[in-house]
């Protein structure tokens, strides 16, 4: 996707978010060294989780669509 946009963003949160879930670790650190350095952010984006996936689904529906 390109950079800076909706989808790009969206995409970018859900990975986030999935690799908090596999290796929270390594997801926290780097979180950290992004300037990311509370766990609220951590609750805001792991709750943000099924709106970000309903949000991919749509713009995917949507490209799905135009490709027809």
């Amino acid at each position: 996707m390109p950079e800076n946009t909706d989808g790009n963003a969206l995409l970018g949160g859900v990975v986030l978010s999935i690799s908090l879930l596999y290796d929270p670790e390594t997801a926290l650190s780097t979180m950290e060294a992004q300037g990311a350095e509370e766990l609220a952010q951590f609750e805001e984006i792991f709750n943000a989780m099924p709106t970000m996936l309903c949000g991919l689904t749509l713009h995917g529906a949507a490209l799905a669509e135009d490709a027809e």
